[in-house]
């Protein structure tokens, strides 16, 4: 059973060097951004909003990670302070028309 883990391990080595290489050469070596080639020529220099369209609340994220974690530890708020974002939806049409998000 050790020499088959050993042997595994030795496997491995090759793999992630040939895996490092082609990562490399994608990224560093072609010419773009990887995100702007796949995007295309309409979106250059463009900018967007990625959400998912909806409105997610920041108390039920907590609720859904508190469960998900198992802890009931109730969030403490305090007074709104200057150049809190009361209510924010991003609008995704222009990464719908575009990119076809």
């Amino acid at each position: 059973m050790f020499r088959y883990f050993v042997l595994r391990l030795l496997g491995l080595v090759p793999t992630m060097l040939l895996v490092t290489v082609c990562v490399f050469f994608f990224v560093h070596l072609l010419p773009g951004d990887p995100a702007q080639l796949a995007a295309g020529p309409e979106a250059d220099g463009e900018s967007f909003n990625i959400a998912y369209g909806g409105r997610e609340y920041l108390s039920d994220v907590y609720d859904c990670l508190a469960r998900a974690l198992g802890v009931e530890i109730r969030p403490q708020y305090g007074p709104e302070r200057a150049g809190d974002i009361k209510h924010s939806n991003a609008d995704i049409s222009k990464a719908r028309r575009l990119l076809g998000y």
